[in-house]
């Protein structure tokens, strides 16, 4: 009788299935017949053992080396993979294996301090007029060394008084500009310097000393320490530049003034500038001439006033010798006759400038309406001595006739105020030159000195004082004819 099949395991490794042969266990459900040649039941489990050692014993290694490809090949390399991913990411976490990296903190933005002092003042796209070597070198010795005064800067209209201060302030460290207006109060005022510091906003005066002064000597500190190569004795200080324009009320000015008086006298942490714009407006300013230094910005020279028309193209040489002439003549016309003012020299480059403009028709035009102005700014002045009173107590001061006949004996140089005893005191007289119809004379407070506005003005005076003097001549002349007795 055939043996039958009684059990077959399946038995899996890894999930790799093997084949029912190897692990097959074989029975028989009958007894053995005698001649069969096998002494018991456990002969014949023995040797179905054996049997099937025997029949798997070739296959079991390659089985085994395949169970251990299976296992690197597809799960292990994987389960490898990722032990590998968390070591390196261990190593790179914890610095295993190497020098421990400390990440620098970012730098902290700097103090409005230091801002303040690193910060370089910038003309911007101004067109440089002329190069004034005087007016620079005053303004930057001052700038340079000036110690417990402040300097105000005073000249007519028009003579380029904030150019040259920007101009001797280009690139220069740690500037405060302020410039005061019709529309400015105190409160204002103190509020914009604070701002343009970098502080808060203006509440009384003593929080502006408790903040502002500090502020300045801080950014100066910071500054020394910047550049070691200036030494211990730099003279580097904050500048504060107040250009006081046309409209200014005067308590708003008198608080600025206080301010610059503050900074670079008082407490001597900053240099200030202040720009008049009008050179009669003085009397704003306390007459202090140990806390003050007075620069003058006058007219341009012949030299620089040639400079100035070369940079702007206007009246410029030619190489037709008629053209050259005539533009060598207007040239001449503009400057003797009406005066080297940058401000008027750039009225009339704009006017040549134009499409279709005539250079003579210019010139002689602009020539003849500034002669006018300027004589009736001479017959305002001299209408003033007609004005008083002869037993009026100011009468010795309002003697103009005489005082620009005087100044007509050297026109383009200053009459000093003791050389003309006649007249009032400077703030009296100022009051009166103070007035626009009256501006044919101004006074210099740097050099306590009149001088003449413009030449425009030095041959209105001419023209004026002839004409009285011939009609003094005739007048003398008639009365003494109607004096003289009658022949008949």
């Amino acid at each position: 009788m055939p043996p039958v099949l009684v059990n077959q395991h399946r038995q899996s490794f890894c999930g790799l299935r093997y084949a029912p042969h190897i692990s097959q266990r074989v029975a028989f459900s009958q007894p053995l017949p005698a001649d069969s040649g096998l002494a018991s039941r456990s002969s014949i489990h023995m040797c179905a053992a054996v049997g099937t050692a025997a029949i798997v014993k070739g296959h079991a290694m390659g089985i085994l080396r395949k169970a251990v490809n299976t296992l690197f090949g597809t799960f292990g390399m994987t389960a490898l993979a990722a032990v590998g991913a968390i070591i390196t990411a261990a190593v790179k976490f914890y610095g295993i294996g190497r020098p421990k990296i400390v990440k620098e903190a970012p730098p902290s933005p700097p103090s409005a301090e230091t801002s303040f002092a690193q910060t370089r003042y910038e003309m911007g796209d101004r067109e440089v007029a002329v190069n004034r070597t005087v007016v620079d070198e005053q303004l930057s010795a001052y700038l340079d060394t000036g110690v417990g005064q402040y300097a105000v800067v005073l000249g007519p209209r028009g003579t380029g008084k904030s150019f040259a201060v920007t101009n001797a302030l280009d690139a220069r460290q740690g500037v405060v500009q302020l410039t005061l207006g019709d529309t400015l109060s105190v409160g204002s005022l103190y509020s914009k310097v604070l701002q343009m510091a970098g502080l808060g906003q203006y509440s009384s005066t003593a929080d502006l000393e408790e903040q502002l002064t500090p502020f300045m000597r801080t950014a100066t500190r910071l500054y020394r320490a910047a550049n070691p190569d200036e030494g211990d004795e730099s003279t580097w200080l904050p500048t504060l530049v107040v250009d006081v324009a046309d409209g200014t009320a005067p308590h708003v000015a008198a608080s600025a003034l206080k301010l610059v008086k503050m900074l670079a006298v008082d407490e001597r942490v900053a240099r200030a500038v202040v720009i008049l714009c009008e050179p009669n407006s003085i009397s704003a300013v306390t007459d202090d001439p140990d806390r003050q230094k007075l620069l003058w910005v006058g007219d341009l020279t012949d030299e620089e006033a040639h400079a100035f028309l070369d940079t702007r193209c206007c009246l410029l040489p030619s190489n037709v010798s008629a053209v050259a002439e005539e533009n060598a003549a207007l040239r001449q016309a503009l400057i003797r006759q009406v005066g080297t003012r940058p401000s008027t020299l750039t009225r009339v480059c704009d006017l040549l400038l134009q499409p279709d403009a005539n250079a003579s028709t210019v010139v002689h035009s602009f020539v003849k309406a500034r002669r006018r102005l300027a004589t009736i700014a001479v017959g305002a002045l001299i209408a003033v001595d007609d004005m008083e009173q002869p037993d009026s107590e100011t009468k010795r001061g309002m003697r103009f006739r005489t005082l620009l006949k005087q100044m007509l004996d050297d026109p383009d140089a200053a009459l000093r105020c003791e050389d003309a005893p006649y007249m009032a005191p400077a703030a009296a007289v100022m009051e009166v030159l103070s007035r626009r119809e009256h501006d044919a004379i101004v006074y210099d407070s740097a050099a306590r000195a009149y001088r003449f506005n413009t030449r425009a003005h030095v041959a209105a005076a001419k023209e004026a004082l002839h004409a009285h003097a011939h009609d003094t001549n005739e007048l003398s002349t008639n009365q003494l004819s109607t004096n003289q007795p009658s022949t008949n």
